[in-house]
């Protein structure tokens, strides 16, 4: 029976053991380019489901986080159970047993030592228990097996265990078992062999270390450690000596380098192999995935929504909701949802029932994730979705994603490869670069078991080979195994602080210092190529460019990247013949710049998306300003202001209050309710100032609010006279518009007083006309007057302030004009020149636009003398109060 073909076929079948899925891999395309049949490439833990039979399996990372979510409720986990309700708690808890499963420690026998231990005893039994059929925790696999070890010289041959590092506690037995019945080789390669494998049957087999050429490199900091690493590589593949599958990139802490890596690599086109998988938020989907879930967590905003792209969400949504009104609270987008109609949809398409669902659904937060990612997602953005919350819980859904990695798509045995240490350890290359080598980063330190601290159980039980011996040994293994060794580290940590060399290149060779901005021997992309040949770049339009814009900025004289325009540019003449408000013309005399900026270009800050704590100073402005003019206009429908007691003013302000705060809170960006409602209480006290002060001084009189003139719309009942009017400024052909906050016509026509609040700090002095052109609304509010109202004679302009309840006339009104009129001529004409430069506003703490200018703060200095000379006439109002 044994010299029959069938039994000379089992006897010649052999197994061979990889250390992990890469090496597995490449053992596997080695077999089949040798041609060797009869041969399984297994993983020790294969082989011990291959001995268990009955379609047996190692339990994996999903099946057992899905059985302890389920069945932990139910436990009665004594020490442990303020912790149960933890979202990290099944986590932490699968990895201390996991770990004490692979140690081959008995928490069942151990549960009487230690309360702790005999709580983790319970989930350890429950977790067993409750697994799938098929599926079998390290432990009970290897019982399994080892129960079935008669089977192994028919099932599996001889056993050869390649370049392996060491072997998990609870496997040891098992692999003991096999080499009693049949021949089993342990070839180490360049890895040390394990000493319990002293005396027993298993063959032991170690290569001969050999000695790789060896260079030590000193790096700025890691992502110049990464890009050195790739321009290695690529020279020698250019050299065409050496193939891709004989490089291999490594490092202990690869999350520290693979944002570089990613990056360099697709800008440099080269195919770089991420072993241990690139990150899932590195792609389309992941992208997308995460943009949900900061949905889900922070809430929905009009921004995230857009980030995340939802298919669920009706066309034209963003368009039909109001423009001003701040989306972040179940409170605010229960309010703009409630008022929303079909109306409001554009083209027609009413998704007001669509939008509404989907916003509850992603108002109710963490607690719906599991029906959010079902229903709004499919394809691989759900398998994403799935996988996250299966890792964590969904309240750390961002923090799970962001560390989720899936495989790079890219052949491992035909690539460069980026893995690390430990993986590069068992499937070696000839040529490899380490990054890293820092000391406390290579090696690492054994943090201590969460649940398991070492009071309870010594370390050494758990971790048999603590990190920092598993780095040295991985370090041991690549050096002795490869023809050509570079080694790096940084000189600086990510934190910025001083950085030095591990302990393992101690007396290995001198360092090569580098410099970040050292031009390459071998560059890795078309833009590292230039950076080292600096004549080329330096002709090139854009270093062209660049070099004069730096000494445009650097140098004293006026050039056209400081604002200077062709005289006579149609957008220009344009923006001059525009009509203009008083902040426009303020602009246009102060800050020629950003006149261009903001009116010409149409460049705006954008709104805020996010919840708001207070109401920045302009909307304070403008709700005691809606305040004081609904006041009004009820006073005037009634009694008249004129007329009106203090208790009917007060009355209407309360009045007046309630009506705007209830417009106000359906269409604009509010703070939460309760300082919203101390900020209406703060308005209401600016308001009621603006209705006292000044009641009386023309008896009999009619009182307007928010009278525009111009052309502005301002929502105002009634006005005193056609608001579509043109208005000119006298002596220019300037068009001007605007809305008089205030104003007040005797009975008999012929005074008029103009007031513009103010609910900010006093500003302007008592004796100044124009404020060096920074206050310019009494003077243009006063012309406005007199041109539009005929019978008027005597036109008094102040600004009023509310905090101080103090009001500043404009002293001599027809001599501000006379001013204000030449020096309007004058920036007009410096502008239609084309001096578009800035001036004393730039670069100020109210300045919108101060990001356009250098970061160099000495720039407007070094320039203003330069702007004042090139300005002339149109500088001089700067000086005048």
């Amino acid at each position: 029976m044994t010299n029959s073909p069938a039994a000379s076929a089992i006897t010649a079948r052999r197994t061979i053991v990889a250390a992990n899925a890469h090496a597995a891999r490449r053992l596997r395309l080695q077999m089949a380019r040798s041609g060797q049949r009869g041969t399984q490439v297994l993983l020790f833990e294969q082989l011990a489901a291959r001995l268990a039979g009955g379609f047996s399996q190692l339990a994996d990372q999903e099946s057992l986080l899905r059985t302890i979510r389920t069945c932990l409720p139910s436990l009665a986990i004594g020490e442990l159970e303020a912790i149960r309700d933890l979202p990290g708690t099944p986590g932490a808890l699968l990895a201390t047993i996991g770990k004490c499963w692979l140690a081959g420690y008995n928490l069942q026998a151990s549960a009487c030592s230690s309360p702790r231990i005999a709580a983790l005893a319970v989930v350890d039994a429950a977790l067993r228990a409750n697994l799938p059929r098929s599926m079998l925790a390290p432990p009970d696999l290897a019982a399994t097996a080892h129960a079935r070890v008669a089977l192994a010289p028919v099932l599996l041959g001889s056993v050869t265990l390649m370049e392996l590092a060491e072997l998990d506690v609870c496997w040891r037995p098992l692999l003991l078992a096999l080499a009693e019945l049949t021949p089993v080789r342990w070839c180490a390669g360049r890895n040390a062999l394990p000493e319990w494998l002293t005396g027993s049957a298993v063959e032991s087999v170690q290569a001969s270390a050999r000695v790789p050429q060896r260079q030590l490199i000193s790096a700025a900091r890691a992502a110049h450690e990464a890009l050195e690493a790739l321009r290695w590589a690529r020279s020698l593949m250019a050299s065409g000596q050496v193939q891709a599958s004989e490089i291999a990139i490594a490092s202990v802490n690869t999350g520290d380098y693979d944002d570089a890596l990613q990056a360099l690599s697709q800008d440099s086109g080269l195919s770089l192999h991420f072993a241990h998988g690139r990150p899932v938020a590195a792609t389309r989907e992941g992208q997308r995935v995460a943009a949900l879930a900061d949905v889900l967590l922070n809430g929905p905003t009009r921004r995230r929504l857009r980030r995340c792209n939802l298919a669920a969400l009706p066309k034209g949504w963003a368009r039909a909701l109001p423009p001003r009104l701040t989306l972040h609270s179940a409170r605010s987008w229960n309010r703009a949802l409630a008022k929303l109609t079909a109306a409001d949809w554009p083209e027609g398409s009413d998704g007001t029932a669509a939008l509404k669902g989907l916003i509850e659904l992603l108002l109710a937060g963490p607690a719906a994730a599991e029906t959010v990612g079902e229903t709004l997602l499919c394809g691989r953005e759900l398998a994403i979705w799935r996988r996250a919350l299966l890792a964590g819980p969904a309240q750390a859904l961002l923090e799970t994603i962001a560390g989720m990695r899936q495989d790079d798509g890219l052949d491992s045995c035909v690539h460069v490869c980026w893995m690390p240490a430990a993986l590069l350890a068992t499937a070696p290359r000839p040529h490899v670069w380490l990054l890293g080598m820092n000391a406390g980063a290579w090696p690492r330190q054994s943090p201590e078991d969460v649940l398991l601290p070492a009071h309870i159980v010594p370390a050494r039980m758990l971790e048999p080979v603590s990190l920092a011996d598993a780095d040295r040994q991985a370090y041991a293994a690549i050096s002795s195994a490869c023809s050509e060794l570079v080694c790096s580290f940084s000189r600086c940590d990510a934190a910025g602080r001083h950085a030095t060399a591990s302990a393992l290149l101690r007396g290995q060779g001198t360092v090569e210092h580098r410099e970040w901005n050292a031009p390459a021997l071998h560059a890795v992309s078309e833009a590292d190529r230039l950076f080292g040949c600096l004549a080329e770049f330096g002709a090139t339009p854009q270093a062209v460019a660049a070099q004069q814009v730096w000494r445009d900025w650097h140098g004293g004289g006026i050039t056209r990247h400081d604002g200077l325009i062709r005289a006579g540019h149609p957008a220009m003449q344009g923006l001059i013949a525009r009509v203009h408000s008083a902040s426009s013309l303020k602009a246009l005399l102060r800050n020629p710049i950003a006149y261009l900026w903001k009116y010409g270009m149409k460049w705006q800050a954008p709104d805020a998306d996010d919840e708001l704590l207070e109401l920045d100073a302009m909307q304070f402005g403008k709700l005691v300003h809606a305040i004081s003019q609904e006041a009004l206009e009820q006073l005037e429908a009634g009694v008249s202001y004129a007329r009106s007691s203090s208790a009917q003013r007060h009355s209407a302000l309360q009045q007046a209050l309630a009506a705007v705060a209830s417009r106000w809170e359906a269409a604009e960006a509010l703070p939460p309710a309760a300082l919203w409602q101390q900020t209406l209480a703060m308005a209401g006290v600016a308001a009621l100032s603006t209705l006292e002060f000044g009641h009386g001084s023309l008896p009999g009189g009619k009182s307007y609010a928010e009278v525009g003139f111009g052309g502005a719309k301002s929502g105002a009942a009634s006005a005193p006279w056609d608001v579509n009017t043109p208005v000119q400024i006298p002596g220019t052909d300037l068009m001007i518009k605007g809305v008089i906050d205030r104003l007040d016509i005797a009975a008999d026509g012929r005074v008029a007083v103009v007031r513009d609040y103010k609910t900010g700090k006093r500003s302007v002095s008592a004796t100044a006309m124009l404020a060096g052109g920074a206050e310019l609304q009494r003077c243009l509010y006063a012309c406005a007057v007199h041109a539009l109202l005929n019978q008027v004679e005597e036109v008094s302009a102040s600004l009023f302030y509310t905090h101080d309840q103090l009001d500043v006339p404009l002293p001599t009104p027809e001599a501000a004009m006379d001013k204000l009129c030449t020096a309007l001529l004058a920036a007009s004409r410096s502008f239609l020149n084309g001096n578009a430069l800035p001036g004393p506003d730039a670069g100020d703490a109210f300045d919108d636009y101060a990001l356009l200018l250098p970061a160099n703060h000495e720039y407007l200095l070094r320039k203003q003398a330069g702007v004042q000379a090139m300005l002339g006439d149109a500088a001089a109002i700067w000086e005048l109060q």
